[in-house]
């Protein structure tokens, strides 16, 4: 069993259903230039076509099927006037709907399992690089831009020699631990030759630390040939685990949950579900951490395979007991602490460093994300989930409470809106009318995309016509 000695909040990747915003505060003053990035109505192919002739890349925007604020996220960050004029000058970019052909097509070529993101992909077709997650932060942006960019300058040839011997049929343990480390290096999926690079591997190498460092870095599905292997001399494989920096261990084991989850999910296992969250749990050395580690894998599981029964039962047991007795204050009380700390070690950056005429001017980038952020947006995300799951009275009670609470640990537009509409739902018609107000009026404060503003205007709109039914749940 894997061990770690704390997972910090700030590592957990959270994208929710509702949620739109990045916890990223900047003091960077920048001289904006506006540029308008055009989505472009192509197929796959005709873009592909278009970006050789432009010498451009392929920007490829894939939307989520179910949460529609990471949508809307995504879009707002090409608003970005830095980043836009990146894109207008080096992209064709395109949407891509969650549902389509164009979508399935590009998911299979590229062993895309993420539910959305950006591809970006060369006037070849040939993959550059894939960021999965969405932000509005520019700097965050450009950076996976550059990526893509420098991939195209500078093609990876030796990767393309090795997935052409590999098709060709070659299967000697080289050749398979290379394309191994160049597929995990481009963030391709590669557990089936993880598999296979295993049933190749010579028998000495168990006692390898770096081996054992490499297996482990490629975050092997729990219960593979590679994660069995991993684990053939326990003492041997923590000699090489604690030498590695805490921060990548706990990289590595939210990679091997998120994969072994969803493998659970798509297969419907429970028993495998219960053995992720058993091995999730393993990773932490506090109970009640392991707990509810365990707790929250399989409310994933439930939620997953759409057993909404189950679900709401454990749902509900588990954000009473773990999210609803944390003090707001002092939550918000060690945020405030933590940014003052971040602002007195902040060191400027040399490039940003100007003179004004009286003097000279140093300016630094903070990106802080804080915890009460992270508890809006569990909270929100549960009671949405119910909100969109049942009108059982008291399921949507609870709910009510969840959104209510999730406000007051960081106001939120959509955390508005899912308390505004469980407020018109049980009953609170006038209460509901006025944070469905707040949440359009902090939507103009945010500068958020047209589409979420007019969905909100919409239910403004019913709930002030008294309708019976406000949305489709």
């Amino acid at each position: 069993m894997v061990r770690i000695e704390k997972l910090n909040l700030k590592d957990k990747k959270i994208m929710l259903k509702k949620i739109f915003f990045t916890g990223v505060f900047c003091l960077v003053v920048s001289c904006f230039l506006n540029a308008q990035v055009q989505f472009r109505d192509l197929s796959f192919n005709d873009a592909v076509k278009e970006a050789k002739t432009a010498n451009k890349i392929v920007l490829l925007v894939l939307e989520s099927a179910d949460c529609a604020q990471c949508n809307a996220v995504a879009i707002q960050g090409f608003s970005n006037p830095i980043f836009g004029r990146a894109v207008v000058n080096s992209c064709i970019t395109v949407k891509v709907s969650a549902t389509s052909e164009e979508r399935k097509y590009i998911d299979s070529r590229y062993h895309i399992t993420s539910s959305f993101g950006m591809l970006f992909v060369d006037g070849e077709g040939n993959y550059l690089h894939k960021y999965t997650a969405s932000t509005t932060y520019y700097v965050t942006l450009m950076e996976q831009l550059n990526k893509a960019l420098d991939k195209k300058d500078h093609p990876d040839t030796d990767f393309a020699k090795l997935q052409k011997e590999y098709d060709e049929g070659k299967r000697d343990f080289a050749l398979l631990y290379a394309l191994v480390a160049k597929k995990n290096e481009l963030d391709m999926e590669h557990d089936s030759i993880t598999e296979e690079m295993i049933e190749a591997t010579p028998a000495d190498s168990a006692t390898s630390l770096s081996f054992l460092q490499f297996l482990a870095a490629q975050a092997p599905l729990i219960g593979s040939k590679a994660e069995q292997y991993m684990h053939k001399d326990n003492r041997n494989f923590n000699d090489a685990w604690f030498l590695m920096p805490v921060q990548k261990r706990v990289s590595i084991n939210g990679r091997i949950n998120f994969k072994s989850k969803n493998k659970a999910i798509a297969e419907k296992d429970k028993s495998y579900a219960e053995k992720v969250a058993n091995y999730t749990a393993g990773t932490y050395t506090d109970r009640t951490q392991a707990r509810r580690a365990h707790d929250k894998n399989m409310i994933d599981y439930y939620k997953g395979v759409q057993d909404t029964a189950t679900y709401l039962i454990k749902t509900t047991l588990f954000y009473d007991q773990y999210l609803m007795n944390i003090n707001v204050d002092s939550i918000k009380k060690v945020d405030s602490i933590r940014l003052r700390e971040m602002f007195a070690a902040a060191q400027p950056n040399q490039n940003t460093i100007q003179s004004n005429g009286s003097g000279t001017v140093a300016r630094a980038t903070i990106q802080f994300n804080p915890y009460t952020q992270y508890y809006t947006n569990e909270l929100n995300t549960a009671a949405w989930s119910v909100y969109t799951y049942t009108h059982d009275a008291a399921y949507n009670t609870k709910a009510l409470a969840w959104a209510k609470r999730a406000n007051e640990f960081y106001e939120n537009p959509g955390a508005m809106d899912t308390y505004a509409r469980l407020l018109y739902r049980t009953g609170n018609k006038e209460e509901a009318i006025s944070w469905e107000e707040k949440a359009i009026k902090l939507n103009i404060i945010r500068k958020v995309p047209a589409i979420t503003s007019a969905e909100y205007e919409e239910m403004l709109g019913k709930m002030r016509s008294g309708a019976s039914a406000i949305d489709q749940y």
